[in-house]
């Protein structure tokens, strides 16, 4: 399947966003990661919610969203 995680997969390498810094600035550190890891979109989308904080992960999300 396309969207199963590699058997080396780890974490991406970035800061948790928690809602108190700019949100582009986490997305466009996600997305280096995601283009240096080879992710798929199905990837990017399992995987970009282990980026966010628990606080940022109820509210900021919708946020997010709409960028």
């Amino acid at each position: 399947m396309a969207n199963e995680l590699a058997a080396n997969y780890c974490t991406p390498a970035i800061a948790e966003y928690d809602g108190t810094t700019d949100p582009l600035e986490h997305l466009s550190c996600f997305e280096n990661e995601a283009l240096l890891h080879r992710y798929t979109n199905g990837i990017k989308s399992l995987v970009f919610v282990t980026t966010l904080a628990r606080a940022a992960s109820s509210g900021s999300t919708n946020y997010l969203r709409e960028l």
